[in-house]
């Protein structure tokens, strides 16, 4: 991004000044662009979206120091983690000692911060200075049920005042949420609405929260409000109203979100942890981990941030890498790498590195951060010899389906002789992998054209499969690579694997024959079958079987 003024040159002959672009040359501004420079766009929401992209690059720039009339390019993804965070919110950390602390948990484009308080100082009231035009917020109270909000209000209807946040217990519900003020109106409560009721009542609903987990409140500053109040809750012989206590808060750690992981499960099991918490653990930096929970063991809050997490990190950009011993016509090229969850045959969980390129596939333990680490990979097979199957395993009566595997979306990785049944962690990163699957075999058949198998039908033969031609065979025998016959697809009426190396195709002559042959036969089989008009489909089903050519082929020394 250019932002800042260009800057200008006068020069000698009073023409108006030269324009420094961004690569150096000079250019004559007109007097018809210098009357264009200030206008607006006629598109009025483009015109925000473009003014809220310069007060964050301002915002940017004032944060690192830079001066306002200078030329300066950015990392647009730096300032977007910078400025803005898919999710913030409060947990808790648990420290070495086993206890568990408060910490601040902001999810970046990139990486999860994990912050906790340095501590705690006296700061001009902004928020309070300036919400006199602030708009209706709402905040989302999480507390244990039996448990009260934490506020006591002012006003009501027999005043002729609106509902007043007059005081806000320190460590309640309220508080923890870091959503309220001193002197905010209260407008609903969950599906209440407060406006235009008395004292007595507004008490009575909110004494009704109480069995509650979650309360939703709907709260607009009030600017008349008396600064006695934010006075009384502040506790200061200042008298002004202005001060607010503020938590200074320092980043304890970063955690990259590219292949780290996020499990809601104990190591190695389909065990939900213990006090609904969760880890998450960066992928190449092993001391890089925390384990976290909601206040009060709130399980849809902790679903919310391992969904969260997961979808940060499932859909970062996949890295440019290329594998070095890509096969002729192949470019090695990665198309995904992710982590996915492998179950074993004795219900143990293994986490693996699934990679998909142009022509193969391969599994790894570690993730392969570089081209180097693509050519160590614990298993590698050809695309084209995998097979892949949505879906769970077939439960036993010793070995029922756990909660992994209901939850998580299931698919298993077939190859010849072996098969890997693997978790993708969500419904959604596992139609992800359905097309990388689906569309990767499509584009490796179209670009390899044909494949050649060396099988034995009535002696040694050779069976082509080319995309666009067919099925062919051809003898193969020294000084004889004769035809034996060639069959396109759409004559294939059926094609069954007997066993590994065994495989039946049949083929079918063309529809117009066997409706020809149908009509020469039918008048016949009317005249012995007058009366059985129902065998009229078996009929034509046994014509058309006996139309079709079944032939068997065996392979020679791999599996079909």
């Amino acid at each position: 991004f250019f932002f800042g003024k260009k800057k200008k040159q006068q020069s000698g002959d009073g023409d108006g000044g030269m324009l420094v672009g961004r690569n150096g040359y000079k250019e004559k501004r007109s007097k018809k662009n210098k009357k264009n420079k200030g206008k607006k766009s006629n598109n009025g929401e483009i015109s925000q979206q473009l003014t809220a992209t310069k007060q964050a690059l301002m915002k940017y720039r004032q944060e690192q120091g830079l001066k306002g009339r200078t030329e300066y390019f950015v990392d647009w993804g730096t300032v977007r983690d910078k400025v803005d965070g898919q999710k913030e919110g409060f947990l808790q950390l648990r420290a070495s000692d086993g206890s568990w602390r408060d910490v601040r948990v902001t999810l970046h484009f990139t990486h999860l911060s994990i912050s906790k308080v340095e501590e705690e100082v006296l700061v001009i009231n902004d928020l309070v200075r300036n919400r006199s035009t602030e708009d209706e917020r709402e905040v989302v109270v999480r507390k244990k049920p039996g448990q009260t909000l934490g506020f006591a209000i002012k006003g009501g209807k027999e005043h002729g005042l609106p509902l007043l946040i007059s005081q806000i217990k320190e460590g309640g519900a309220v508080d923890s949420s870091r959503g309220c003020y001193v002197g905010d109106e209260l407008l609903m409560v969950n599906e209440y609405n407060m406006e235009s009721l008395s004292q007595s009542h507004a008490i009575q609903i909110l004494r009704q929260q109480k069995s509650k987990s979650s309360v939703t409140l709907l709260v607009r500053h009030f600017s008349a409000a008396n600064s006695e109040l934010v006075q009384s809750y502040l506790r200061t012989s200042d008298p002004t109203p202005l001060l607010r206590k503020q938590k200074k808060w320092k980043e304890l750690m970063k955690i990259p979100l590219g292949y780290c992981k996020i499990s809601k499960y104990a190591e190695a099991t389909s065990q939900i942890r213990e006090q609904q918490s969760f880890i998450v653990a960066a992928a190449v930096d092993v001391s890089s981990k925390v384990i976290l929970r909601p206040a009060y063991g709130n399980v849809q809050e902790r679903d919310e941030w391992v969904n969260a997490i997961t979808s940060a990190r499932d859909y970062l950009p996949t890295p440019s890498l290329v594998k070095s011993d890509a096969p002729l016509d192949f470019t090695g090229r990665v198309a995904e790498i992710g982590r996915v969850h492998m179950r074993t045959e004795s219900g143990a969980w293994h986490d693996l590195f699934l990679c998909v390129t142009d022509h193969d596939v391969s599994l790894y333990t570690s993730p392969p951060t570089s081209s180097e680490d693509l050519s160590f990979p614990s298993a590698t097979f050809p695309l084209l010899a995998c097979k892949f199957r949505e879906g769970t395993r077939k439960p036993i009566p010793t070995d029922p389906l756990d909660s992994r595997e209901v939850s998580d979306g299931m698919f298993t990785l077939r190859i010849p002789y072996t098969q890997y049944y693997l978790s993708a962690g969500s419904e959604d990163m596992l139609q992800r992998w359905k097309h990388v699957f689906s569309s990767r075999t499509d584009n490796a058949v179209r670009k390899m054209g044909s494949i050649t198998y060396s099988a034995q039908y009535t002696g040694d033969v050779s069976l082509t499969l080319n995309w666009q031609t067919g099925i062919w065979l051809n003898h193969d025998v020294k000084g004889d690579k004769s035809l034996i016959f060639h069959h396109p697809f759409s004559s294939l009426s059926s094609a069954r694997a007997k066993n590994r190396r065994t495989l039946s195709l049949g083929f079918s002559s063309s529809l117009m024959v066997q409706l020809l042959v149908l009509l020469l036969l039918l008048p016949c089989y009317f005249q012995a079958h007058v009366h059985c008009l129902c065998f009229v489909p078996l009929f034509f089903e046994k014509c058309c079987n006996r139309l079709c050519v079944h032939r068997t082929f065996r392979l020679k020394t791999q599996s079909w």
